[in-house]
């Protein structure tokens, strides 16, 4: 491994990747290709995660102790201090790496941006003779600077070029825009931020300084709860009306249900939005959830920093607040005489009572079927109450009865399941940009909540069977994604390739070349014809519930919720009649194949009919 004689010292809160950019500068280099070899020994790659790869490659190629360079990078040029006290706490023996592993790869809704303070870059040129970029304006919704006060820039303020490109290294400030010529100087026009967005910068700008230690997950979530009753939310009282000043009578309800809507009253809707890109998506059921996963409080950074900014106002306040919570904590136990944390006293009966209703339900449940049931408080309960688990799961069955469904009952789940197999069929007839069809968008045209379906589905027997069949796998949609690119690359001039359709569908080109082997579609002689999607996914037999060709290495594509697949001979009769209409044979009536034929010879037999 070759040595690396230097690299250029670092500024105090400079961005790994602006040292990068600075030695392409200083040794010259006509590409970034001969700086990432000299540096790494790898191709370039992005440099805008969290914590960068292959910086331990470059630790150990430079003078001194790896292990000592290494850390001064991670603690002086990445934002992996601003994240480290929320990923949970390094047990004893731990390896760091292990610490590393916990990150989320990118900054959530922040990949590919580079923020910049005009600013900060003329007073760094005045004072080391060049401008250069601070880890602080780089953070998690962070969109002004916190010493001016200003908006950042993220790309060139006369043609927008954004600054990072994929795979290539910064070159504002230290060189004029490439397309336009322009120069970021003092001249550059500012413009002043909102004061919520400039405390918030303030605060992260603090904390990444403040290098704090992981905090463990149960005593952050004590102190989160502590102050949340201090400032007035408590079970059953009222809520302070100065923290939520439009609520015309405090209302009476959960703490958390009472805190989360003044919270986000406090900081604005629009501005949580900005920092927190699920909340932005409409993804606020449990958006404040204090349980714990894998050792790690199951709740994204970002949502962290706004809390703790809500909560503390400063960073002095809340690290006061984790060191006098950390030596009021009771010692731990032994095993048998363990006492659980007061505060998790109430989530402890929330999960209990949620367990015992599953197992109310269906008697015979055993602890695999609760993981798919209600895998938080399983595994809560796995990790902190074990016992009472097993005893639950062992009882003996409930002697109640179930209850028996009504004629209006039936007659309403009847309707329900009309009613979202015609939304089905409008979904998959309607042009545009192809959206999934997932349980969630099938019951929001009922006036029914999913988790009474999901504890009662014997109230909704044709319900639940009708959604079983609509609810779209990723291989159906991302076929019906293809063909819609198809008409979308058309349309724009481009060919017809697989990289094209890939960019517009977001498909990827394995899928795209999996899928259409099965269906034997010729991509480039379908774009010159007006394509009908349910008809051509019908000729291919590609429904709803397609789990994919059955020759794919991959299972569901996409996604963090993976299921078991047992056998995919079914997969060419998975067409449902939303897909037949208009066609001469529906899928069963099409003529039977032997069982001795390929699936391709399957599959032509049936477009051929």
């Amino acid at each position: 491994m070759a040595a690396v004689p230097f690299f250029p010292q670092s500024l105090p809160d400079e961005t790994f990747s602006s040292r990068v950019a600075r030695y392409q500068l200083m040794t010259g280099n006509a590409s970034t290709t001969a700086t990432f070899k000299e540096l790494f020994g790898q191709a370039n790659f992005a440099l805008d995660q969290i914590v960068p790869p292959h910086i331990e490659t470059l630790a150990a190629r430079l003078p001194g102790e790896p292990g000592i360079t290494l850390h001064n990078f991670l603690r002086e040029n990445t934002l992996l201090p601003l994240f480290q006290p929320f990923l949970g706490k390094l047990e004893k023996g731990e390896e760091r790496n292990n610490l590393i592993n916990r990150l989320p790869r990118r900054v959530v809704g922040k990949h590919g941006d580079a923020h910049l303070c005009i600013q900060c870059v003329v007073e760094a040129d005045e004072r080391f003779g060049f401008g250069y970029w601070h880890r602080s304006h780089q953070a998690p919704g962070v969109t002004a600077c916190w010493k001016h006060g200003t908006l950042l820039l993220s790309s060139c303020p006369v043609c927008s070029l954004p600054f990072q490109r994929r795979h290539h290294l910064l070159e504002v400030p230290w060189q004029p825009c490439t397309h336009c010529g322009h120069e970021l100087n003092g001249a550059t026009p500012v413009v002043p931020a909102s004061a919520i967005a400039v405390s918030y910068s303030v605060f992260v700008h603090d904390l990444l300084h403040a290098n704090m230690a992981p905090i463990v997950p149960d005593l952050l979530a004590q102190v989160y709860r502590q102050r949340i009753q201090q400032i007035g939310f408590v079970w059953g009282k009222p809520v302070n009306e100065k923290l939520a000043p439009s609520a015309a009578k405090p209302p009476r309800a959960t703490s958390m249900t009472a805190f989360t809507e003044a919270f986000i009253e406090f900081l604005g809707a629009d501005f949580v939005a900005q920092v927190d890109p699920a909340y932005a998506a409409g993804r606020t059921t449990f958006w404040l959830r204090f349980s714990t996963i894998d050792g790690v409080m199951d709740m994204p950074v970002p949502r962290h920093l706004l809390l703790a900014m809500r909560l503390f106002g400063t960073v002095a306040h809340f690290v006061e607040a984790i060191r006098s919570a950390g030596r009021e904590a009771p010692p731990k136990r032994a095993a048998k005489g363990r006492v659980e944390p007061q505060a998790n006293v109430e989530l402890r009966d929330q999960y209990r009572q949620r367990i015992a209703r599953e197992i109310k339900i269906e008697p015979a449940i055993v602890l695999e079927g609760l993981w798919h049931k209600a895998y938080r408080p399983t595994a809560w309960l796995v990790q902190h109450d074990k016992r009472w688990l097993d005893a639950a799961l062992s009882g003996t069955p409930s002697e109640t009865a179930p209850r028996e469904v009504t004629a209006d009952e039936l007659l309403r789940d009847k309707q329900f399941a009309e009613k979202v197999e015609a939304q089905a069929r409008e979904w998959i007839a309607q042009s545009g940009k192809p959206q999934r069809i997932t349980i969630q968008r099938l019951l929001d045209c009922l006036p029914l909540n999913y988790s009474l379906l999901k504890s009662h589905p014997q109230r909704f027997p044709m319900l639940s069977e009708k959604i079983g069949l609509l609810k779209e796998t990723s291989w159906c949609f991302s076929a019906r994604r293809i063909l819609w690119a198809v008409e979308e690359v058309q349309r724009l001039g481009l060919t017809v390739v697989p990289g094209n359709i890939c960019a517009r569908s977001s498909v990827s080109t394995y899928a795209i070349l999996k899928i259409c082997e099965f269906a034997r579609w010729d991509l480039d002689a379908m774009a010159h014809q007006p394509i009908n999607i349910p008809i051509e996914l019908a000729r291919a037999g590609i429904g709803l519930t397609w789990q994919g060709p059955q020759a794919s290495a991959w299972r569901e594509i996409g996604g963090r919720a993976y299921v078991a697949i047992s056998s995919r001979a079914a997969n060419q009769q998975a067409s449902l009649p939303i897909y037949s209409e208009g066609i001469q044979a529906r899928p069963e009536e099409l003529p039977e194949t032997p069982e001795n034929l390929t699936r391709s010879e399957k599959s032509h037999a049936r477009t051929t009919v």
